[in-house]
């Protein structure tokens, strides 16, 4: 079974103290490691962007960055039965390479708390 080492950072990520300064280099850091980790375990699957985005947001709020967890809900799932997931933060995209907003522009709801956003896609 592997050590656990509790309270220090896994490896390749910075301190939780460089948050504070650059929780962008912190967002880019964990991404690249989030998407190699992704790409070997599910690299046959459609629809990964719900366990990356999981993933990513698991990691980046444990270490002080309040991403949130934005889900886009298709409008006919008949037709298209694949939505999308993203994450924010402050308004802007984190780690998308194309901005999925215009695809799901009515805002349906969002948790009390404010870390998962719902969205719908028009038709």
């Amino acid at each position: 079974m592997a050590e656990r080492h509790a309270g220090s950072p896994p490896p390749n990520l910075p301190a939780l103290d460089s948050v504070a300064n650059d929780p962008w280099q912190v967002i880019d850091d964990v991404g690249v490691f989030a998407a190699r980790v992704i790409a070997v375990a599910y690299f046959w699957r459609r629809g990964k962007c719900f366990i990356r985005s999981r993933a990513l947001a698991t990691v980046l709020r444990h270490r002080g960055i309040p991403v949130v967890l934005n889900i886009g809900l298709p409008s006919d799932p008949e037709r298209n039965p694949l939505g999308h997931c993203w994450l924010s933060l402050g308004g802007d995209l984190v780690l998308e390479a194309n901005d999925p907003r215009p695809k799901f522009p009515i805002s349906l709801d969002c948790s009390a708390d404010g870390a998962v956003h719902y969205w719908a896609e028009s038709r």
